[in-house]
């Protein structure tokens, strides 16, 4: 079954200028945009909004966008909620709504991929009507954003009528476009995997060669180079496919993934491609008999152009025994950032803390998100890297301030103070994560939960 635990946070709806913001331990600048909402919280409802993705629109300068979902919450029955997609521009600390407007059904974007500022897809989920108390019955949706407007894309039967999610979507030009995603309708947890390319034209669906996939993420830089990336239901290693245009083949990984004893899982959440000879992969590895004794932490994986490899040394700060990953964007193997959300434990009483490292070729720098000269509990769940040391980072301080933040220094150091909240929504009922959805499955006699935020793509964690 599908279980929202999620913080849906703040978005934007007008134009706000960011304020200055200087980095504590070198005087590197930093510049923060936050994001109002929507619509404010009533007496009787909750409106609350999560950013699933963010990405970079080519040929714009440092223009992103971010995409994700708005829920208006019912008081009374909490349960019951009106999800609808989100999606804002961000351009030069300017930032616009470009949603569509809200359907009669829930919706909401799970991924987001530009070509150009007219010339964007976002994938995800729909289901019809407004209740979402009970989302076992959500499908498949591709849509397409023309620089005016939004429109549904049909997707290949039967897929388009599988109950399911797609979680990442990739494009290089505009006849090659990707989707990922996959189903859980069957009862034995055995998912239907969705692999999905656009032509220019029409969807077509690609036949995936190993049983049992939970594909999560995708990369492309053109129609023969295309990564793919989750794992599967017979395997707690990690799975990362490569098509070349013509067939489908499993990519080794580094060996010592291999492993699940103690009930450890390795899951492919997020692509990023440079090159044909530079991809990224970031991964989080999960162990643990239950959900209160987990540990789970970030893994980074490297394609040369010849092997897979492992990049030592990601970083846990803070002592912090589960680390949620959300997003990863580099633009050399000498600028590579990571983004996720710390726990020190589980547990009703778990406090979220934003994480986000860098890579510079040799070493990681953990960088400490702090608010008001403190580390603050909340969640990064994106980041798009423009090279040199310039990156922005999205973030949420527990539902309370939505935000971009900024890095334009060639140096990256251990701290950044975001400065004061900007509270939104006054009065409404903080939630405990941005968009965290569990998923329950029954593999030959073992437990598997498939933990993922809205964010990114999915993972699996033993339970």
């Amino acid at each position: 079954m599908w279980r929202a635990l999620g913080v849906l946070i703040s978005s934007c709806a007008m134009v706000l200028l960011s304020g200055s913001l200087v980095d504590a331990s070198t005087g590197t600048g930093w510049s923060k945009v936050s994001i109002p909402p929507l619509a404010q919280s009533t007496s009787k409802l909750n409106v609350k909004e999560s950013f699933s993705d963010i990405v970079t629109v080519p040929g714009s300068g440092n223009m992103t966008v971010l995409a994700g979902s708005y829920t208006v919450q019912t008081k009374s029955k909490p349960i019951h909620s009106q999800i609808h997609p989100v999606v804002m521009r961000v351009d030069n600390n300017t930032v616009t709504n470009m949603s569509p407007p809200a359907p009669n059904e829930s919706m909401q974007f799970m991924s987001v991929s530009a070509l150009s500022s007219s010339d964007i897809w976002a994938v995800g989920w729909s289901q019809p009507g407004y209740d979402y108390s009970n989302n076992t019955n959500a499908f498949p949706l591709a849509e397409h954003w023309n620089g005016s407007s939004w429109s549904a894309t049909q997707l290949p039967s039967p897929d388009s009528t599988t109950p399911g999610v797609l979680y990442g979507v990739a494009a290089s030009a505009s006849d090659n476009v990707w989707a990922v995603g996959y189903s859980l309708k069957d009862p034995h947890g055995v998912p239907t995997t969705f692999l999905f390319h656009w032509n220019g034209s029409q969807w077509t669906s690609i036949p995936e060669t190993v049983k049992g996939v939970f594909l999560a993420a995708v990369g492309t830089t053109g129609p023969d180079d295309v990564w793919l990336a989750g794992g599967t239901a017979t395997s707690a290693a990690p799975l990362i496919q490569h098509w070349n245009g013509a067939t489908l083949s499993v990519v080794p990984t580094p060996s010592s993934l291999a492993s699940g004893a103690g009930g450890t899982l390795v899951s492919v959440l997020e692509i990023h491609e440079n090159s044909a000879k530079d991809v990224w992969f970031l991964a989080q590895v999960t162990s643990g008999t239950s959900i209160q004794n987990s540990v789970s932490y970030p893994l980074v994986l490297h394609w040369n152009g010849s092997k897979i490899s492992q990049i030592a040394n990601v970083p846990i700060p803070h002592g912090d025994t589960v680390i949620d990953v959300s997003g990863i964007s580099s633009t050399s193997s000498s600028d590579v950032w990571i983004t996720g959300t710390a726990f020190q434990h589980l547990g009703e009483s778990a406090k979220p803390y934003p994480y986000l490292a860098h890579f510079d070729g040799t070493a990681w720098t953990s960088v400490d998100i702090q608010i008001g000269g403190k580390v603050q509990a909340g969640a990064l769940t994106g980041v798009v890297s423009f090279g040199n040391g310039h990156a922005a980072v999205l973030g949420d301080s527990s539902g309370t301030d939505v935000y971009l933040l900024e890095h334009t220094g060639s140096t990256v150091s251990s701290t950044v103070n975001v400065g004061a909240l900007n509270p939104q929504n006054a009065g409404a009922t903080p939630w405990i994560i941005a968009g965290i959805v569990i998923v329950v499955v029954i593999i030959g006699g073992a437990v598997y939960m498939i933990r993922r935020r809205s964010s990114g793509a999915a993972g699996r964690t033993a339970a």
